[in-house]
């Protein structure tokens, strides 16, 4: 058997035993091998006029050495690889791999756990931030998987949209904007090495103590909370920690729109309640409008000479437009962190969440200056006891002073409709309270319904029969 290229003038020659040749099944080999390698003698014209020694062994290989013969759907395809499609391509791959059984690709990712961190590699893992979350898909089987995968890269091609990572994925999910920051650099958390020993050493000796191990066991071990919100508070981890509640809540969305920062300045916020006792504002607790009557005691960390600007606003108060707020208290200009120092250009007004609209978000935001700033446009008659003067939005107040604020801090709480509110629209803005919550009359019910009783007149029956009106020129019921 003979294959010739016309090209380059070489002849390859593939010989046979004589002994062998009477065997009519190799015969019947050797005629199927020949149509295949006249296949790639005519590949082999038009590709650079050399058959590939290498690519005919191969074959010999399988033909005589397999057991079975080639298939027509084994066989590769006519067309240069040049020419071939991306999909052509692939489904070639993919032929290819249930031909040889390959396992899969994904075959053991589960067993993929986080390694520690050590010194000088502390770097994530690519879906490190995603171990153990609930609102990713799930599929019973690898097949469904295989399935699921094909249908959206067909979906994605055409539409020409490519993921780039899974927090991009997620973020297209829940159509969430991509946020930019506008606020100050976290602090780094970096440990010298004698900090980092002693934590460890004191790790170490932790799980060493047998009483302490048996006490966390039978769940009688005691925490010094007190200690841990000391440790906490002014850290990274606070700022990192109220950044993710303040998202959770759509602060920030509500707010600034695209903008968001982490909470670097501590503050605390507390309104006087009964008794000398404080109701604290944390970060989402709830707090009734009476409890919030008062003016609250705000103290937060900084420098004598810092200047800063304290806002409190509700988001969801709004009567006539959803896309504003009411202003509550605007104090600006404040020196260090006395609030006496600072300019109220709008006094407190306790919250006022109308019947019916359920729970209401009460901001504090805090500002740094970085000089004496004009604020004339925002300042209102005091008291201001009109609504349409305290209509507010964050948005567009920010983007108006952006050049000289940064958003250093936020507190917020929760709260809802009682009966303080109702003084609040009776006495402060002298209107009727609006309600948008359906209130229950008491209904006067019938008495139960008895038998005609012996020996009475209907006269003593006309009390239980309903009145009837009386019109013009007629007369009542008699």
């Amino acid at each position: 058997m003979v294959v010739q290229d016309y090209k380059g003038g070489k002849v390859i020659f593939l010989l046979a035993l004589k002994h062998l040749l009477s065997d009519q099944m190799l015969l019947t080999r050797l005629q199927s091998l020949a149509s295949i390698l006249n296949t790639f003698a005519m590949l082999s014209q038009v590709k650079n006029g050399l058959c590939s020694a290498t690519i005919i062994n191969f074959y010999v290989f399988r033909s005589l050495r397999s057991g079975y013969r080639l298939k027509p759907g084994c066989m590769k395809s006519g067309v240069l690889e040049v020419n071939k499609t991306g999909e052509q391509k692939y489904q070639e791959q993919v032929a290819d791999a249930m031909l040889h059984k390959r396992k899969s690709p994904l075959q053991g990712f589960e067993r993929v756990h986080v390694t520690l961190k050590t010194k000088g590699n502390d770097k994530l893992l690519p879906n490190e931030p995603f171990y153990g979350r609930n609102d990713l898909p799930t599929y019973g089987s690898y097949k469904n998987y295989a399935h699921e995968a094909e249908r959206m890269r067909r979906e994605n091609r055409d539409k020409k949209l490519f993921w780039k990572t899974m927090d991009h994925w997620l973020k297209v999910q829940k159509a969430d904007p991509n946020f930019i920051d506008i606020g100050m650099k976290l602090p780094s958390q970096k440990l010298q090495d004698h900090e980092v020993k002693a934590i460890k050493r004191e790790i170490k000796k932790i799980l060493l103590d047998p009483q302490r191990e048996k006490a966390a066991r039978k769940r009688n071990l005691n925490v010094d909370i007190d200690q841990f919100l000391e440790d906490w508070e002014g850290s990274p981890d606070e700022a990192r920690d109220v950044f993710n509640v303040a998202h959770h809540y759509n602060i920030y969305r509500d707010l600034f729109g695209h903008g968001h920062f982490y909470p670097v300045v501590p503050m605390n916020i507390a309104f006087p309640g009964k008794d000398e006792l404080l109701n604290p504002v944390y970060y989402g607790n709830e707090i009734s409008p009476s409890e919030a009557a008062s003016t609250p005691e705000v103290s937060f960390v900084s420098k004598p000479d810092n200047l800063w600007s304290l806002i409190v606003t509700n988001p969801d108060e709004h009567l006539e437009d959803n896309d504003k707020e009411y202003l509550h208290w605007f104090v600006a200009n404040i020196k260090g962190n006395d609030l006496l120092t600072g300019e109220q250009l709008i006094d407190y007004l306790p919250p006022f969440p109308a019947r019916g609209t359920g729970y209401h978000r009460m901001v504090f935001l805090l500002f740094q200056q970085t000089r004496v700033l004009d604020f004339s446009s925002e300042r209102r008659n005091l008291p201001c006891c009109l609504l349409r003067n305290r209509t507010f939005k964050t948005k567009n107040f920010y983007k108006k002073f952006q050049v000289d604020l940064i958003p250093a801090s936020v507190r917020f709480f929760q709260t809802k409709w009682d009966e303080s509110v109702q003084k609040t629209f009776h006495k402060t803005f002298d209107m009727p309270e609006p309600v948008y919550d359906f209130i229950p009359k008491e209904i006067e019910r019938l008495g139960q319904l008895k038998t005609f009783p012996h020996r009475k007149t209907l006269t003593w029956l006309k009390k239980f029969m309903p009145k009837e009106p009386i019109y013009p020129g007629g007369g009542a019921f008699t």
